[in-house]
């Protein structure tokens, strides 16, 4: 770009004429690698940046008078550009199908001076998928185990039905299950020995757990067989039901 400066009547200063200096916005102008003057003494800026924006003028002068130009102004302007795409954003849903999107802004740099806005979209938008989280879920109870020696039969069961995946709720509840197989008439006492306590009465101190073991034990409980088994019929005479004693 050239800044011409010229007499009043429009004609060009010559080479042999008086010395030109320039001005912008009224201090003088620094000249350096893209703003200079020229032989013919105009003004050249070969590479236009925004900071060059401004108001030019020219001032002659000799031994007789100094003359000044009008203004000039120069306005560089700046097209917009787009700035770097922003990272992708979540999709919109939990789970199943949904959006996502990401954006650009156009400020690199921002148009200026009547500068060309940015062209092409600021958001773009995309289709996504995520993974849907599956509850765990019990399946059925297994068979019960055989009675145990301790009273009790246990049985279990699986969180398979389904299984929890995808950051799932594992299954509610226990795993496992146990109980009493003699209908809370046989217990385990705490000296390690399965008794059978009178039908329709509570557990003795002999039966209960953590009941306190008495002195005369051992001559409570038979020492001189491993069971002792009621003739058929007798229960219901005696309220007792079969003894098996774990000496």
């Amino acid at each position: 770009m050239m800044v011409l400066c010229l007499r009043e009547a429009g004609e060009r200063l010559k080479d042999s004429g008086p010395r030109v200096s320039w001005l912008k916005n009224d201090e003088p102008l620094n000249m350096d690698t893209k703003v200079g003057a020229r032989a013919d003494n105009n003004l050249i800026i070969s590479e236009a940046r925004l900071s060059d924006s401004g108001n030019y003028t020219c001032l002659a002068s000799n031994i007789v008078a100094k003359r000044r130009s009008a203004n000039a102004a120069v306005v560089v302007y700046v097209n917009g550009g787009w700035s770097l795409w922003s990272d992708w954003s979540l999709c919109n849903v939990r789970c199943g199908r949904g959006l996502q999107k990401r954006s650009r802004t156009c400020t690199n740099p921002a148009p200026l001076n009547g500068g060309a806005l940015c062209e092409g979209m600021s958001v773009q938008k995309s289709t996504c998928n995520t993974i849907c989280p599956v509850d765990g879920s019990w399946g059925p109870w297994s068979l019960w185990t055989a009675c145990g020696v301790d009273c009790g039969r246990q049985r279990s069961r699986d969180c398979a039905e389904p299984e929890p995946r995808h950051g799932g709720r594992p299954c509610d509840g226990p795993g496992l299950g146990a109980d009493n197989c003699t209908g809370g008439l046989c217990i385990q006492s705490e000296w390690g020995r399965t008794s059978l306590r009178p039908q329709g009465q509570s557990a003795g101190p002999l039966g209960a757990v953590g009941a306190k073991r008495p002195q005369d034990a051992d001559a409570i409980l038979p020492s001189f067989m491993d069971s002792v088994v009621l003739p058929e019929g007798a229960g219901g005479a005696s309220g007792f039901v079969a003894v098996d004693y774990t000496l």
